[in-house]
């Protein structure tokens, strides 16, 4: 079994109000429907990323599972099992696969309960302990869709307690973005301004995120929130709509297909 869960949500909509008033046509100082056009357009980005199995703006997930996937030796006859060890189909049977795209390289980390029942903590990045750098423990590739987690050559994923619900627990960085111009930008905005409150860095990040969207999902979640705007029931006699075509074409051009799940 695995699950998926967000830890820290993001900083901020996808698509701001004012958009999405002006998507609406309505007057920006019309307020009577704003908070009803605002649920709209965080239920739209749900949406988006449900299909697509994508996260708009930056949020740490935890992905979890019951036990590291383990090499299928199943699939291989005994006695030429050994012959896999190391190669692609060794590599590929102890993947694991994330369910968002768009790691943030560097960001994750593996906690597991060890076979003596303690918690252990592994990275994918180099890390500090007892003020000692040591390199990652295992690998991440951020480049795939979906991103991948998998042990460095000739080595297993730990060995761990097994008949734990939840045992292994991954917690990772997802974002659409280039994570690192935002936070170049970012960094570069806070140095030209070296007063400003915390307020302001919050409000220039959220400016920086809100620009890096790509204009398909701001496309996709205005035309969404328009339909649902004007039809504020699912289906009636008089209306039988659905989500506009448009919307569809849009969401399959961005949806990650990955048919070949993590094991175990």
């Amino acid at each position: 079994m695995s699950s998926l869960i967000v830890k820290t949500p993001a900083i901020c909509p996808a698509v701001d109000l004012g958009t999405l008033k002006n998507m609406l046509r309505v007057d920006a100082d019309n307020t009577q429907d704003d908070l009803y056009i605002a649920g709209l357009g965080a239920a739209a980005e749900a949406y988006v990323e449900s299909v697509t199995d994508r996260s708009i703006i930056k949020k740490t997930y935890v992905q979890g599972f019951d036990y590291f996937p383990l090499f299928d030796y199943y699939r291989f006859p005994p006695n030429q099992a050994a012959l896999y060890n190391g190669n692609q189909l060794w590599n590929r049977s102890l993947t694991i696969k994330l369910y968002r795209a768009g790691l943030v390289a560097g960001s994750s980390k593996i906690t597991y309960i060890a076979e003596d029942g303690s918690t252990q903590v592994i990275y994918g990045s180099e890390h500090e302990v007892a003020s000692v750098t040591l390199p990652a423990d295992y690998q991440e590739d951020a480049a795939s869709e979906p991103a991948r987690l998998l042990p460095f050559p000739n080595v297993w994923w730990p060995f761990m307690q097994y008949n734990r619900v939840g045992a292994v627990k991954i917690q990772f960085d997802s974002t659409m973005a280039d994570e690192t111009a935002i936070q170049a930008d970012l960094a570069e905005w806070i140095e030209e301004n070296p007063d400003a409150t915390d307020e302001e860095k919050r409000s220039e990040e959220v400016t920086l995120r809100q620009a890096a969207v790509d204009q398909r999902v701001v496309t996709a979640i205005c035309m969404t929130v328009a339909h649902w705007y004007r039809n504020r029931e699912a289906v009636s006699a008089e209306n039988l709509n659905t989500v506009p075509f448009g919307v569809e074409n849009i969401l399959w051009s961005l949806r990650v297909e990955d048919y070949a799940p993590t094991q175990g």
